[in-house]
C-alpha cells in the first residue's frame, strides 16, 4: 500500500475572538486592516460575497484547502461574456478523490470580497464540474496574514485594496 502526504503552509488562520487575537479590531497595533462578514452556511460552511471584473456576482465557499480561486464552468463563461480573461498556464490538480486533472489557470482583473475589499490580477482556475466558486490560497494568500472568526462569521484581513 502505498501512501502519499503533501503539506504545504502558506498562511496562518488563526481561529478565535478578538482577545485571543491579541487586540481588538481598529486598535494600534492590530494587524488586520480589514473585516470583511461571512455566512455560515446550515452544513457549517462559510461564504463569502464577491464580484469579478466589477461586473459578476458570485458566492465564493471559503476553503483554506484549495490552492487556487476555482470558479465554476457557468461562472467563468460569465466572466468572459462580460471581462478580459488571459490564459496563463495548465496545470495538473489532485482532486478529492485523487484523480488527476488537467486544469486551465487564467488571470482576471479583479476579485472584490465584501463590500470593500479588492484584489487585482488574481489567478484562477476553471473546474469543468464544479458546482460553486471558490476562495482559495491563489487570492487568500495575498491577504496574508488573515483570520477566520466564527461568532460572527468573519474573515479578518490584511492586505487587500480597500475601494470605497
Amino acid at each position: 500500500m502505498r501512501l502519499r502526504f503533501t503539506f504545504a503552509v502558506r498562511a496562518v488562520v488563526v481561529f478565535g475572538t478578538p482577545a485571543v487575537l491579541g487586540a481588538p479590531p481598529g486598535s494600534a497595533g492590530e494587524p488586520f486592516g480589514h473585516i470583511v462578514p461571512l455566512r455560515e452556511h446550515t452544513s457549517g460552511q462559510l461564504y463569502v460575497e464577491g464580484v469579478l471584473s466589477g461586473s459578476v456576482e458570485t458566492e465564493f465557499l471559503v476553503d483554506t484547502g484549495s490552492g487556487y480561486v476555482a470558479l465554476s464552468r457557468t461562472t467563468f463563461d460569465t466572466l468572459r461574456r462580460n471581462a478580459p480573461v488571459e490564459h496563463v498556464r495548465d496545470i495538473y490538480g489532485e482532486m478529492a478523490n485523487g484523480k488527476l486533472l488537467k486544469v486551465p489557470v487564467y488571470r482576471i482583473g479583479e476579485l472584490s470580497i465584501g463590500a470593500a475589499c479588492r484584489l487585482t490580477d488574481v489567478e484562477v482556475v476553471v473546474l469543468p464540474s464544479g458546482a460553486r466558486d471558490i476562495l482559495g490560497l491563489s487570492a487568500l494568500k495575498r491577504l496574508e496574514p488573515f483570520a477566520l472568526e466564527f461568532s460572527p462569521p468573519q474573515l479578518w484581513v490584511t492586505d487587500c485594496e480597500i475601494h470605497t
